[in-house]
């Protein structure tokens, strides 16, 4: 008799679970119906982007980072010993950008100081370009290549050259 009692009472229990939870229950095992994306509405705002000039200073500052970064790029190179065509592309870079700080120079003395360096760095590239480096080579390449940065550095920085630029 204890178990009739207790196997009803189990019956009772789940019958009862699925009656107030068979909606719930259904929905567990019906698949939801997938829903496209709503298609995001283009906020188009026209900006005009026409060639907005620097100042000079603002110039010098920017090629002169831009200097600095490839010629330190450079000297890591002639350590990693990276391939020649990166190294050519760092001194070319690093010519281009000593360059156009020459452009933004106005004092004669300055540009003919800088154009002394620039034709430097451009003996060495063309000494790089043409020989075929061997390890001693590149490492006295290197050592004037930290010479012509530390020169660079000192003579235009910006604190120095500011009252020279156009």
């Amino acid at each position: 008799m204890p178990k009739k009692i207790a196997v009803f009472i189990l019956i009772t229990f789940i019958a009862i679970n699925f009656i107030g939870c068979g909606e719930s229950f259904r929905k567990k095992f019906i698949r939801k119906p997938q829903h496209e994306p709503k298609p995001e509405e283009m906020i188009i705002s026209p900006r005009d982007y026409s060639k907005q000039e620097l100042p000079s200073d603002e110039l010098y500052k920017m090629y002169y980072a831009y200097w600095k970064a490839w010629h330190l790029e450079l000297m890591d190179i002639f350590i990693a010993g990276k391939s020649k065509k990166k190294i050519v592309n760092c001194f070319d870079q690093a010519i281009l950008n000593l360059n156009r700080l020459s452009e933004l120079l106005d004092n004669q003395e300055k540009i003919a100081s800088l154009n002394n360096y620039i034709n430097k760095l451009s003996s060495l590239e063309g000494e790089f370009d043409t020989k075929n480096i061997a390890i001693v080579s590149m490492g006295r390449m290197r050592d004037e290549a930290r010479r012509l940065f530390i020169n660079i550095q000192k003579d235009f920085s910006f604190s120095k050259i500011s009252k020279y630029l156009k």
